[in-house]
């Protein structure tokens, strides 16, 4: 392939930033050490570069046994990326490490070609390993690449039913950059099948290898930064099955009110472990959860969280969980949203906030964007807060018309 500064440009950039940010992520602490494996992303998806940089600028023509040099770590990147994920959801465990295993095998099967002498390297290379390398990195490697993007996205999909069991304010917790992500692999790697299978002309060729180089450019500028601001997030591994399996609410339309009302102590539908408890500290308990609801007005902070409740009743996250999914048939997200919809009732009915626009409401009431306002308040109301502000002004402008014509 002809040489090409442009290309050479875009890819010695994407190396750099790829590196740069490799360090910085690298010594970004977290707890749960996420970070190591972000910046081992970062570094390895670089390395892949490396022959690129070598053949661009002309250093094979000097050195050209670094021409198969181990660098790729091809089998590693997208592994090592679901990783991550599985690290940021704290749901790693020392077993998944397996994943990495075929990548080291082929760092290690590489490795050992590079020492070869010279001859039997080149012979391998070009006659007898041609064929299998072909087909292992221009058809397994992309199948194997997506595949591991979709699990990225499976873990995602998942992690997001079990986040609003602990948070009201899921900004940054869905983890929806890393699904993102996971597309973005799944169409660059399918550009790569294509381009290795389908383009047979030199000249398409070099489309596909721009086409990939500046992929690899914007992906991983797109990860640096969402790493980077990615925040830990603290959730109990241990309890999640048991918090989801009482979280799964029966009433989602139950008022703030309502919410507070002690159930029937003889609810045959209850699950036997749960019957095993004394009802009466179960009420007690409840009750102090609402009270926090009712006189502190928690709801309030944007940021409540079950953990947070869990602390200021001295209760533990499971037994505050379950409660109020037992009374109030709610989980923690949507009994929050509710007390928090009942306030905004309030305001919007009071003609000294009419100065309030519906955004400033949402957050003087606990919301943190408009838009899950707006999808808390029509679940909960069954119209929009714009339908039930004109709703109540109809129904105060009546009044007064049948007052004055009395």
């Amino acid at each position: 392939m002809q040489q090409s500064p442009f290309l050479f440009l875009i890819i010695a950039i994407a190396f750099t930033q790829a590196m740069v940010f490799s360090v910085i992520v690298f010594f970004r602490p977290l707890p749960n050490h996420s970070n190591r494996l972000l910046s081992a992303f970062l570094f390895i998806s670089a390395s892949g570069m490396i022959p690129w940089i070598f053949k661009l600028s002309g250093i094979i023509s000097t050195f050209p046994r670094l021409l198969h040099a181990p660098v790729g770590f091809f089998f590693l990147i997208v592994p090592i990326f679901y990783l991550y994920a599985l690290s940021v959801a704290n749901q790693l465990k020392r077993k998944h490490l397996s994943h990495l295993l075929p990548g080291l095998f082929e760092f290690l099967f590489l490795f050992i070609i590079f020492l070869l002498p010279d001859d039997a390297r080149f012979r391998f290379y070009n006659v007898a390993g041609k064929e299998f390398l072909g087909i292992l990195y221009t058809f397994i490697w992309p199948c194997y690449s997506i595949f591991y993007a979709l699990l990225s996205i499976r873990l995602v999909n998942g992690y997001g039913k079990i986040v609003p069991v602990f948070y009201t304010n899921l900004n940054g917790k869905l983890l929806k950059w890393i699904k993102v992500t996971g597309f973005i692999l799944i169409v660059y790697f399918l550009i790569e099948f294509l381009a290795a299978y389908f383009v047979v002309f030199e000249s398409n060729r070099s489309i596909a290898i721009y086409v990939s180089a500046l992929t690899n450019l914007i992906w991983i500028y797109w990860v640096s930064i969402c790493g980077l601001l990615q925040k830990e997030i603290v959730l109990p591994i241990n309890d999640y099955k048991e918090l989801l399996l009482n979280n799964t609410p029966v009433n989602n339309n139950l008022t703030a009110q309502e919410s507070t009302l002690a159930l029937p102590l003889d609810n045959t539908d209850e699950p036997k472990q749960e019957n095993q408890l004394n009802n009466a500290i179960d009420l007690k308990n409840y009750q102090l959860v609402c009270d926090l609801f009712i006189e502190k007005h928690v709801y309030l902070n944007k940021d409540i969280s079950l953990f947070i409740v869990a602390e200021m009743t001295e209760l533990h996250i499971k037994d505050v969980s379950r409660l109020i999914n037992q009374y109030a048939k709610k989980n923690f997200n949507q009994f929050v949203n509710s007390f928090r919809v009942e306030e905004a009732k309030k305001h919007l009915i009071n003609s000294e906030l009419n100065h309030l626009n519906l955004t400033g409401i949402a957050e003087k009431v606990g919301f943190n964007s408009r838009s899950t306002f707006f999808s808390a308040f029509k679940q909960l109301e069954g119209v929009t807060p714009n339908e039930f502000k004109k709703l109540s002004d109809n129904q105060l402008n009546n009044k007064s018309t049948k007052k004055n014509s009395v």
